[in-house]
């Protein structure tokens, strides 16, 4: 069993795709377990859509983004800089997981198994990416991951 982190997107405003690029610490991998996402200002509006969700791992990364440090969950590990893209996203890699939800209920998906848990190579990098909505949205997510050295 690894350590554990979140990494929080918090009051994020977008009318574009949205990703948060996880990068596995040297010599381990990063394994995803949790995902909640929703946003904040379309609530019971005309704005209701269905969006689609990517996770993809062993991406390439973007240039452009802001920095989130993820937090370390009862433990001392160090925390892992991760990006939030809304302007250049990341390129490539192989598509793990897919699917669509809609945008006033939000996403929330788990991954108890570790066998069936998306996750990178040692040293990978995993993208978690939200089509473009209609209209701006503001989104606020919780991603939790494993990292396993």
């Amino acid at each position: 069993m690894g350590a554990y982190h979140n990494i929080l997107v918090s009051a994020t405003s977008t009318t574009t795709a949205i990703e948060v690029e996880i990068p596995a610490p040297s010599g381990a991998k990063v394994r995803l377990r949790k995902i909640k996402a929703g946003q904040s200002n379309r609530e019971g509006d005309a704005a209701a859509e269905m969006l689609a969700y990517f996770v993809t791992t062993e991406v390439t990364t973007s240039a452009g983004s802001t920095t989130v440090s993820s937090i370390p969950i009862a433990n001392r590990e160090s925390a892992i800089t991760c990006k939030i893209n809304t302007t250049q996203l990341s390129s490539g890699g192989t598509l793990q997981e897919t699917g669509t939800f809609h945008n006033q209920a939000g996403w929330l998906e788990e991954w108890p198994d570790v066998n069936l848990a998306p996750d990178t190579a040692i040293a990978g990098i995993m993208a978690i990416k939200i089509e473009a909505p209609a209209s701006s949205h503001t989104w606020y997510w919780t991603i939790t991951v494993e990292v396993e050295s």
